[in-house]
């Protein structure tokens, strides 16, 4: 397992690496990925991994790039876990779920999907992606609800309520 974690950490590396900043603003190998759920505040709130030990580490994008890129939407947090013979890789936002933030957190998608993942090691792996409530979900009932939730979906990203668990079945 060790072999995997090392390969993810490397695919999270020389992704961040490749994104546009001035190479010497990055910050160094292995600094933007953790282990565990170690990246992601307040992990417990908002992660729980049903088998821990096919967890092969998580890095927080937004910290890791904040610093070269600070008025890109930026996504928050990627985490990697061993299953099926393959890695695959969890991409979470952590973001208040209302229908004034669907437009916020769809860019900070585009972001990842065109500029981040574009050309990426990470983009070899299986990839998920998700939306978590930071706090109380406040979407009104409703057809215009459904119509952009759906259209997120559409495209790939998926809401996951207040809480996501690894691995899920969608």
């Amino acid at each position: 397992m060790d072999d995997k974690k090392k390969e993810f950490f490397t695919a999270v590396d020389e992704t961040v690496k490749r994104v546009d900043c001035a190479q010497n603003q990055i910050s160094p190998p292995n600094q933007c990925c953790k282990h565990g759920l170690q990246a992601i505040r307040n992990s417990n709130r908002y992660v729980e991994v049903k088998h821990p030990r096919n967890l092969l580490g998580s890095a927080n994008i937004d910290e890791c790039l904040a610093h070269c890129l600070p008025n890109c939407p930026r996504w928050d947090y990627v985490i990697g876990y061993y299953t099926n013979g393959q890695i695959e890789s969890f991409f979470i936002e952590i973001h208040e779920a209302n229908m004034a933030e669907i437009d916020k957190v769809h860019k900070k998608f585009i972001w990842l999907k065109t500029k981040f993942l574009k050309n990426s090691p990470l983009s070899n792996y299986h990839s998920r992606y998700y939306w978590i409530a930071s706090g109380k979900v406040r979407f009104p009932e409703g057809p215009s609800r459904l119509k952009k939730l759906r259209q997120l979906a559409q495209e790939g990203l998926t809401f996951g309520g207040r809480k996501i668990i690894i691995p899920s079945s969608s």
